[in-house]
């Protein structure tokens, strides 16, 4: 990590509208009004995933309702998080989130933040108030590969101090505001959920048209399923490789590559061509492992890892596209969610359970009649995904304005008897915690 910028820099030479306050406001260090805790570097000997001992809040649970991993040797009371604790991840994105889970121990790279005085500041309002801030470091924070964010960063942050009566005021609009949001949000969520289904739904609707056959998929196969390679990114040069990430609507995307080191093997042998299916061997959810993507006509050199499966069709009997329609819907995924195997939180598929996954197969003219009947709904699909898409980012621009116009003190009226800003900032000052002196010690 490289932070070259003090957060006052940061601040004052940024244009964002949330990092703005109002007139009659004055600024604290966010480290004068709360205190700051690093997680420790627990022993991973001691982790465990069978719930012995405590919940282990690590950095890929900041914003989850619960640990997925415990902790079963000792600790110190400091290092525990209650529910309604405010966590910051302190690599990559540094999010913000309050715990709503139980009783856990801090790990490292998450600090824990709470307020010392509630009559100093509102914690609600805390919790508003740091994500832009944290969003300005990320920006400005350089890394070669993951950014790091330091306690120390945090505890200085010039946060807004409005008066302590307007903070529950804005707290208690933010809220009503953010409130209607949440609730257009879920419809808009159902709504997403619904898309993929509309086209499930379509499919279901021409295989009745026709008369099909349960078949496993090895009779389709015109070569055996084969594993990808794994290799090593390589430093200069290299063949594309395909990432698991290429997975994308029933397709392959072809941009979704890295270089990879072959050494002295041929990547030849591991080449895709126009027409090969692609399989997930493993995910991390149940309802991923096992997706597919029908490898494009135009598709450019390039080898696949060993994160798929390739799976190559008699065509006379099984046309490309209409496999690529029919995996991914229900029929297939009810067969392989139940043959997945989980290790270390990864669920995991093999050829042979994939051989064994029946396909509802008619005659091959019936096929291109399903596949020209859906593509034909395609384009009004995508409208209706495009819409979504552009509701979603209207609402996260629209609870950015419910911010901007609360941090700008435009949200909520003034109150004439508040206790100024200022006066409160006095109290904050005078209540705040002497630091030790440090003693020099001679070795």
């Amino acid at each position: 990590m490289t932070l070259r910028l003090s957060p006052d820099a940061i601040v004052a030479e940024s244009s964002s509208t949330l990092l703005t306050i109002a007139p009659w406001w004055e600024r604290c260090r966010l480290g004068d009004v709360a205190e700051i805790t690093n997680g420790a570097a627990f022993k991973s000997a001691q982790f465990n995933t069978q719930g012995h001992g405590l919940p282990l809040i690590r950095i890929r649970d900041v914003g989850q309702v619960q640990a997925s991993t415990h902790y079963s040797g000792d600790y110190e009371t400091r290092h525990l998080v209650e529910s309604g604790d405010l966590l910051v991840g302190m690599d990559g994105d540094f999010r913000i989130a309050r715990w709503d889970g139980t009783q856990s121990l801090l790990n490292q790279r998450v600090c824990r933040i709470r307020v010392r005085a509630h009559d100093h500041y509102s914690d609600r309002f805390l919790e508003y108030v740091v994500q832009p801030y944290l969003d300005e470091i990320h920006k400005v924070t350089s890394a070669v590969t993951v950014k790091h964010l330091s306690s120390r960063t945090v505890n200085d942050l010039p946060i807004p101090l409005p008066p302590r009566s307007e903070q529950e005021r804005l707290v208690a609009a933010i809220e009503e505001h953010f409130s209607r949001l949440d609730a257009a949000e879920t419809l808009v969520d159902a709504s997403i959920h619904r898309l993929p289904r509309l086209l499930e739904t379509a499919i279901r609707i021409e295989l009745q048209k026709c008369s099909a056959t349960s078949v496993p998929l090895h009779r389709v196969l015109s070569e055996g399923l084969s594993n990808g390679k794994s290799v090593r990114t390589a430093e200069s040069g290299g063949f594309p490789v395909l990432r698991l990430t290429c997975l994308r609507n029933g397709s392959v995307d072809a941009n979704e590559t890295k270089k990879g080191d072959f050494g002295d093997m041929d990547p030849a042998r591991f080449k895709v061509e126009p027409d090969d299916f692609l399989i997930s061997r493993g995910n991390g959810s149940l309802h991923l492992v096992g997706l597919g993507g029908l490898v494009p006509a135009d598709v450019p050199a390039v080898a696949y890892p060993d994160t798929l499966i390739r799976a190559r069709v008699d065509r006379s009997r099984l046309r490309p596209k209409f496999l690529s329609l029919v995996w991914n819907s229900q029929v297939v995924r009810r067969q392989l969610e139940s043959q997945a195997r989980t290790t270390a939180g990864i669920y995991k598929v093999n050829q042979q359970m994939i051989e064994r996954v029946a396909l509802p197969i008619p005659s091959p003219d019936a096929q291109d009649e399903v596949v020209r009947n859906v593509d034909a709904l395609q384009p009004s699909v995508e409208a209706l995904r495009h819409e979504v898409t552009r509701t979603q980012r209207r609402m996260a621009e629209l609870r950015r304005s419910v911010l901007a116009a609360a941090f700008s003190g435009r949200l909520v009226p003034q109150d004439p008897d508040d206790e100024p800003a200022s006066v409160l900032l006095e109290r904050i000052t005078a209540a705040k915690p002497q630091q030790p002196t440090r003693r020099r010690t001679r070795t």
